[in-house]
């Protein structure tokens, strides 16, 4: 008989993979949804989340740390990957008479020995994907990219349910063969008194920003390439490049070699609740990735009336139509960006645009629909739960 208890009283346990402040905001939003539903949460992570939870949530869950070192070299990576994965286990076996229902979420994927650890206990998993860790390694030519691809195969058949944030994702993660067990829901939502529009599109400057993680898969010396091409068509733009990453250093040396440092702000990091200002700077915001899951950034943008140009790629295809509430380019090329940027940039009825992403926003993406939409999948595992112990 599983563990797992009908209705919505739920013990819920989440892991996620020591985190940076980049997975500051999902972690966070997941977890302020999940306490709303259930009455125990123990929440296993490390490094600035663990910080954060214990500083600001004690009182919502139950917190416990997980150590991960962090290698480059890829035989330490493996080693410590291992390592991390026993501990985690061991955490498992701890709770398992507090806990019926483990979510694996950022970095989750990987997670396969506490996996069948849960298993093992009759616990139920739910899966939460949260982009392509086969994409990254791919992208950015990972020499554990096999190994990770087997590690990400295998963790799909293990979890009861798979979480994905858009239609589009299943074809992306290569999940069609799982099909039954998959869910496509989303743990996104703006907090709309925070992003909000305080400076109209008509009272912008050309300012076209990047924001996000500065490494391989975002595409942003792709973004930096095609700056001087813009600038031929709109003198008058300037650009502003917010984020850290493995590659900020190039990315700065570039803009250097180019001579663009006159028209290219590189901010590095900036905390969460700093965006909102940001965001009500730029007349454009780009983001060139060649792989994603749902980024936070997009959505926040489209709150505080910031269009936005992607490539379609993760559950962007499902959220960004192109001329309708945003812009799409077809590839991440700097030509590419280029032609696409000046096209956005010269949109006669960019107020449309504005208006239609707010409304998306509005609809789709508040703390209200995000609980209903995971109400929904606890409700659907305690059924199945009922109905395989009848």
């Amino acid at each position: 008989m599983s563990s797992i208890k009908h209705g919505l009283k739920n013990k819920i346990g989440l892991i996620t993979m020591p985190g940076s402040k980049a997975g500051m905001v999902p972690l966070l939003n997941l977890v302020d949804i999940i306490t709303s539903l259930s009455e125990t949460i123990y929440v296993l992570t490390g490094g600035l989340p663990y910080a954060r939870l214990k500083q600001d949530y004690n009182t919502k869950c139950t917190v416990l740390e997980v150590n991960h070192r962090k290698r480059s070299n890829p035989f330490a990576r493996a080693f410590f990957y291992i390592v991390t994965q026993l501990q985690v286990s061991k955490d498992i076996v701890a709770l398992r008479e507090r806990v019926n229902l483990w979510i694996f979420f950022m970095g989750g994927s990987g997670l396969i020995l506490p996996m069948i650890v849960a298993k093992l206990f009759q616990k139920k998993i739910l899966l939460i994907t949260t982009g392509s860790s086969v994409n990254i390694a791919r992208e950015t030519k990972d020499v554990l990219m096999k190994p990770t691809e087997w590690l990400i195969d295998l963790s799909y058949e293990l979890p009861d349910k798979i979480v994905v944030y858009a239609p589009s994702l299943i074809k992306d993660l290569s999940l069609e063969k799982h099909s039954r067990k998959i869910i496509v829901a989303s743990r996104h939502y703006v907090d709309l008194n925070v992003f909000k529009v305080t400076k109209t599109i008509e009272e912008r400057r050309n300012i076209i920003g990047f924001v996000g993680r500065l490494s391989q898969e975002k595409g942003v010396l792709n973004f930096v390439d095609a700056i001087p091409t813009i600038l031929e068509r709109a003198n008058d733009a300037s650009f502003l490049i917010v984020g850290a990453g493995p590659l900020f250093e190039s990315t700065r040396k570039k803009v250097a070699d180019n001579h663009l440092g006159d028209k290219v702000e590189m901010k590095g990091w900036i905390e969460h609740e700093n965006l909102p200002v940001c965001l009500n700077e730029l007349r454009l915001l780009v983001l060139p990735s060649a792989t994603e899951g749902l980024p936070n950034i997009i959505l926040e943008s489209m709150a505080c009336g910031t269009p936005v140009l992607v490539t379609l790629v993760g559950g962007l295809v499902d959220l960004v139509k192109d001329e309708k509430n945003g812009f799409v380019t077809q590839t991440n090329s700097a030509s590419c960006l280029a032609k696409n940027v000046i096209r956005a940039l010269a949109y006669p009825n960019i107020k449309s645009i504005v208006s239609e992403a707010h409304m998306l926003i509005e609809n789709e993406f508040i703390f209200n629909r995000a609980v209903e939409r995971f109400r929904d999948i606890l409700t659907e595992l305690s059924e199945d739960a009922k109905t395989s112990s009848d």
